[in-house]
């Protein structure tokens, strides 16, 4: 890190918790913020998280993590790191430092996949807490499918009117205008066709006793299998009210994952259990799958927009990007495109 970083958090630490800095390291995954692991004179350890702020993203992703992981400690998630100390002023959360180390695909079990569960079983539980009312919608919540049409039409319209793509300008206009924009039209036709089968109102938006409380980027990629045993989750940039069909939705496309397909089976059929009492969401599932298979087609190439590039440059620390980098987010974007066309009339989840 470089002299002036450590500066920074030397006096920061010394100024508002008293503890005079020994060593920092930057941790390495994040890819909207930078973490780093701290450790003091007195060798307490923390996670400092500088957040990203631009004029161009109105997400306060500090007051929300913040807001988030203050509701579930008082609520008795023992499972999250604690928060320490914060400064929106300078951007900086300071919070527990979890030992332990990132799960391999391999060690990805059933036990692994209830923990996961048992988590959002236990905020969908704590939704009528008065406390809960407080708590803003999740980042892109959608509370109806028409929201969710809106929300990948407008994404593609970004990249679309993006004049310049570094490296693969011709591969990514081909890619939008011949593959993604007509799929995109033929998901929206099958949306409003199975709509009409599972008698779902496309526009209705989903009553507040069907919405739930979501991390939102939830996964084992954003998970650390603690040295005491046991899952942590952490990384609530994005938490707040959202539609539970989407919640799981994502989970089981994420591209930061790679999960065997009987452990996505399972995880459908746990939520589905866990959930039952929330209406129409096994349908609403089904409709919504290649609705969020083509938004994150458009999440993995938002390193060709320069405002979400700013903000992935800031969290590696780096501002020297590569042109292979495009072309990586472009492949890994086909292949996510290729499995969800291929899959989703039959819905290969259940």
């Amino acid at each position: 890190m470089i002299d002036g970083e450590s500066l920074f958090f030397n006096h920061y630490l010394t100024d508002i918790m008293s503890e005079k800095v020994l060593s920092i390291a930057p941790l390495s995954g994040g890819k909207n913020s930078r973490v780093y692991h701290v450790v003091c004179y007195n060798f307490r350890e923390f996670a400092v998280k500088l957040y990203f702020r631009d004029k161009t993203d109105g997400r306060d992703r500090l007051r929300t993590e913040w807001r988030a992981s203050h509701f579930m400690i008082q609520h008795g998630f023992g499972n999250i790191p604690k928060p320490v100390a914060m400064d929106e002023d300078k951007g900086v959360a300071v919070y527990e430092f979890i030992q332990g180390s990132k799960l391999y695909p391999a060690e990805i079990e059933m036990k692994s996949i209830d923990a996961l569960v048992s988590f959002l079983e236990k905020l969908e539980n704590l939704k009528n807490d008065p406390e809960a009312d407080a708590l803003a919608p999740a980042s892109e919540a959608c509370f109806s499918i028409d929201d969710m049409l809106e929300n990948v039409s407008s994404r593609m319209n970004r990249l679309v009117k993006v004049k310049k793509y570094p490296g693969a300008e011709k591969e990514l206009s081909l890619f939008l205008n011949t593959l993604i924009a007509p799929f995109f039209q033929e998901v929206e036709a099958w949306c409003y066709k199975k709509s009409e089968e599972f008698h779902l109102n496309l526009s209705r938006k989903i009553e507040k006793k069907d919405q739930t409380l979501s991390p939102s980027d939830f996964g084992f990629h954003n998970a650390i299998l603690s040295k005491k045993g046991g899952l942590y989750f952490m990384d609530f940039e994005y938490f707040g009210w959202d539609d539970p069909s989407k919640m799981i939705v994502d989970f089981l496309l994420h591209p930061a994952m790679e999960i065997r397909t009987e452990l996505k089976h399972y995880f459908l059929e746990k939520m589905l259990e866990k959930f039952a009492h929330i209406q129409g969401l096994k349908q609403r599932i089904k409709i919504v799958f290649p609705l969020f298979g083509i938004k994150w087609c458009l999440i993995l190439l938002n390193e060709f927009i320069p405002s979400e590039n700013k903000r992935r440059e800031f969290a590696a620390g780096d501002h020297r990007r590569e042109d292979p980098v495009f072309t990586g987010q472009l492949n890994k974007s086909i292949q996510m495109y290729g499995y969800v066309k291929e899959t989703y009339k039959e819905f290969c989840h259940g």
